[in-house]
């Protein structure tokens, strides 16, 4: 039996190498990347967006996913605080990625206003 259970063991290390992957350390799995924090703001550039903005924004959406691929997986943008704090969501759950609100901030734009971002890759981003 000790013989057997050795075998299995030698085996499964061997195809975790040839896998290239490693035993995780222990027990915890990677943790995944912070998405960006996204803020609204309106036309005068300093005030919180508002309901009827984040509402224009989703209503632009739909004529911007013909100009930007990256919306076209975006399910929806919300006002996740009254400070303009933005929920966006992608069609599998996710939240948004940076090059998803750089295309949306494009989309803002025809409405006098700004998506600003902080994301673990870069400082900000989109910042008028």
């Amino acid at each position: 039996m000790k013989r057997i259970l050795i075998a299995t063991a030698v085996a499964l290390v061997a195809a975790l190498l040839m896998m290239g992957q490693s035993a995780p350390k222990g027990g915890k799995a990677p943790a995944a990347a912070a998405a960006p924090v996204a803020k609204c703001t309106g036309p005068d550039g300093k005030t919180a967006c508002t309901a009827a903005h984040v509402k224009q924004l989703n209503d632009g959406m739909a004529t911007g996913r013909r100009q930007h691929q990256p919306l076209e997986t975006v399910k929806s943008v919300s006002l996740a605080k009254p400070d303009g704090t933005l929920a966006c969501t992608q069609n599998d759950g996710t939240a948004c990625t940076a090059e998803q609100l750089d295309a949306l901030n494009d989309v803002a734009g025809q409405f006098k206003c700004a998506i600003n971002y902080n994301s673990s890759k870069s400082n900000t981003g989109n910042i008028r």
